[in-house]
């Protein structure tokens, strides 16, 4: 009897607990919100010097939110991806982080600057995106080059910055191509 009972509360219980898998057998985790597409960046500098026989990467200086940077002879360099033409950073099975332009002109003298954050921030108008292997951030009608600078801050770290319209390497700086290898970006054609 006392069973019975408790029967109903239990199956309440039940129902009332959330679930990952809506009964489509499908993975739900950000990894697969992702998708294939996630890949890392390489940055190809457009002048190369002796040191430069690595691979430079598109990084952080610290994991979490912060200012972009070209780290060498990465590892195991971060995850990167666009969707809805918004560049992302897939920081782990938890979080994913916005890439932000911002205006820093007051702050750095340079134009845009690009950094990792949990909120959007800086420009709404932006869009990123692939043209073959080469990385793009284009504002309507200006920063159609696809170069982008390294550019030392103040505190003697670097930052990644670009110019929306045409100008001169600045002198703290060094300018750079960002481009992925990964297949379903050279060729996004997929057989069925």
């Amino acid at each position: 009897m006392y069973c019975l009972l408790i029967l109903p509360f239990l199956f309440t219980l039940v129902a009332a607990v959330p679930a990952f898998n809506d009964g489509t057998n499908r993975q739900t985790t950000i990894s697969s919100l992702v998708g294939p597409s996630a890949t890392y960046i390489e940055a190809l500098w457009t002048t190369r010097k002796d040191a430069d026989a690595r691979t430079d990467h598109l990084s952080l200086n610290k994991p979490g939110p912060g200012n972009l940077t070209i780290l060498p002879n990465a590892r195991s360099p971060p995850l990167f991806y666009i969707h809805r033409e918004q560049l992302w950073q897939f920081n782990n099975e938890t979080s994913i982080l916005y890439v932000n332009a911002i205006n820093s002109t007051e702050a750095t003298g340079y134009p845009v600057q690009f950094v990792v954050d949990t909120k959007p921030a800086g420009f709404k108008s932006g869009s990123w995106h692939w043209r073959g292997t080469m990385l793009h951030y284009d504002q309507g009608p200006a920063g159609k080059s696809g170069v982008f600078y390294s550019c030392r801050l103040v505190d003697g770290s670097y930052g990644v910055f670009t110019f929306l319209t045409p100008a001169a390497t600045p002198e703290a700086c060094r300018a750079f191509t960002m481009h992925t290898w990964s297949r379903s970006h050279i060729n996004p054609y997929t057989p069925q």
